[in-house]
Parts: C-alpha cells; sequence; structure tokens
C-alpha cells in the first residue's frame, strides 16, 4: 500500500533576529500599547477552532485577582476575521467582563485609548516580528491544529508560549514543559489557561528557560531541512521507478 511520510514547514530565519528596540516601541505606540503592559498575543485567524473567546475568558479571569501593584496584562488578537460569529463572541465576551476593546485594521485606525483587548486585522510580517519581541506571551489554545506556524514561530522568537496537548502541536513543542507549556483545550478547562498564564507571567526563571530552548527546538524546523527531506523521498520513488 501507499506510505505516507510527514515533513514540517520550516519557519523564516527573519523570526530569531531579534528586531532593533527603537523599532518594537514604535510598532507597540503605533498601535496603542506603548505602556508598561505586558502583552499575550494570539495570532490566528478569528474562528471557534482558535478559541480566541476563551482566551478572553482567561483574560478577564487572570485579571479578577491581579495585584494592584503589577501592571495589568493585555491581550492582542492578531488575525483576519475568519468567522464572525466568533468575532461577535469576542467582543461580547470582553463587554460582559468590563474590559476595553478595540478592533484596528491600519495603524491610522489607532484608538483614543488603550485597550484591554486589541484585535489587528492588518499586520505585516514586520510588524508581527517587533510584536512577537515585545509579547511577554504567547498563546495557542487551539482545538485542532493541522500543523501550526504560530506557535513554531513563538518558539524562534524566543517568547514563552502555551500550546494546547492535542493534534500537531506537541510534535511542534515537544512534550509538556519542555520548550512551552502545554494544555487542555476544552472549555472546561479554561482555568488550566490562567494557571499557564499566571505562571509565566509571575515565574521569570521559567520564562527565560522556555525561551532559549523554545529557539534551539525552533532551529530544527529550517526550510532547507523541509526541501532536503522533499528531495528524499522524490529520489526514493523515482529509484524503484
Amino acid at each position: 500500500g501507499p506510505k505516507t511520510r510527514v515533513i514540517y514547514p520550516g519557519v523564516s530565519e527573519a523570526f530569531f533576529q531579534p528586531p532593533d528596540l527603537e523599532v518594537r516601541r514604535a510598532v507597540r505606540a503605533s498601535y496603542a500599547l506603548d505602556d508598561e503592559r505586558p502583552l499575550i498575543l494570539q495570532v490566528s485567524t478569528i474562528e471557534p477552532r482558535k478559541n480566541q473567546s476563551c482566551v478572553v475568558r482567561a483574560l478577564a479571569e487572570l485579571l479578577r485577582d491581579w495585584p494592584s501593584a503589577q501592571a495589568r496584562p493585555r491581550l492582542v488578537l492578531v488575525g483576519k476575521i475568519g468567522w464572525g460569529e466568533e468575532y461577535n463572541r469576542v467582543v461580547e465576551e470582553c463587554r460582559r467582563a468590563g474590559l476595553s476593546f478595540a478592533k484596528i485594521g491600519r495603524a491610522e485606525d489607532k484608538p483614543p485609548h488603550r485597550p484591554d483587548v486589541s484585535l489587528l486585522t492588518d499586520l505585516k510580517d514586520e510588524a508581527l516580528r517587533n510584536l512577537y519581541a515585545e509579547a511577554a506571551i504567547v498563546v495557542y489554545p487551539s482545538l485542532y491544529e493541522g500543523f501550526g506556524l504560530p506557535a513554531l514561530e513563538a518558539l524562534a522568537a524566543g517568547v514563552p508560549l502555551i500550546a494546547t496537548n492535542n493534534s500537531s502541536l506537541p510534535e511542534i513543542t515537544g512534550p509538556d514543559g519542555e520548550t512551552a507549556l502545554l494544555i487542555d483545550p476544552t472549555e472546561a478547562e479554561i482555568g488550566s489557561l490562567v494557571r499557564a498564564m499566571r505562571t509565566l507571567l509571575n515565574d521569570t526563571e521559567l520564562a527565560a528557560r522556555l525561551r532559549l530552548a523554545g529557539q534551539s527546538r525552533a532551529r530544527t524546523f529550517s526550510w532547507a531541512r523541509t526541501a532536503q527531506e522533499t528531495r528524499a523521498v522524490y529520489e526514493e520513488v523515482a529509484s524503484t521507478l
């Protein structure tokens, strides 16, 4: 019978290069994110499978007992609106929790206030790399994932990652705690997302360890390796003809 080979995609070398600090700050400012509040970043199309409304609920829960002396984390969602119903859920969860929300297309649409939750729908790759560099955490709590390139980009950029323990994501991260914190993605388990966020925002030693281990892991996912493995399959097939 036919054999199946899994060949992983790579991650662009650009994600490993730390962007210039001044440029990073300028990108933050252009999207009304220019204060000391830590950024929790999620990069994915707005759709139910990507779980954005759950992340908003988790942020609200996290902020409920956040120490007043510490800067309050904020959520930055980056992605097109794929499903209007999930977008509406995000807006409704913000309203219910009393979190300020802004949808920003181009940087010129910058809101007059600095929102608790921002949705950036038209972010170019270079601006995204700058936001990765500024993020305290990347969350990727998908219910199902074919591969999950943003999770790999986060590791390459050296950002502590929270991902789900299902489908392809553990293949990217390795076992729980090795390069990322892995959580249960189901609605009932929102507590595990809140705990993981709280841990990474407060445990600087763990965050630093994951940053290093994540970058090292991401180095194994290169486009050169993708090309070599693809070529090897073609050569093997050709040799049997």
